[in-house]
């Protein structure tokens, strides 16, 4: 089997493992609200983490500020979004 079929294999069963994975999830925290609310609270926490300490300074290093402004104004968007509609 020659290196690019294996990697193509390999990228098939990651994106069926994370399909799997999301489905059971689904099933199993579709009956617990307050643990779908406190796993998606963590994995937000990741995302912002993740936008404000890697991704946006790295923007901001190559003298432009649209990425970071960009990034704020949506995450303001959508904190107010989700606060109109609850």
């Amino acid at each position: 089997m020659s290196s690019r079929s294996r990697l193509l294999m390999i990228f098939l069963a990651v994106s069926m493992v994370g399909s799997l994975a999301a489905w059971l999830g689904f099933v199993w925290f579709s009956s617990s609200a307050f643990m779908l609310a406190m796993i998606l609270l963590f994995c937000s926490g990741g995302i912002l983490y993740l936008i404000f300490e890697d991704i946006a300074p790295r923007a901001h290093s190559e003298r432009n500020s649209f990425p970071v402004v960009g990034a704020i104004c949506g995450f303001l968007m959508g904190l107010v979004g989700t606060m109109l509609i609850h």
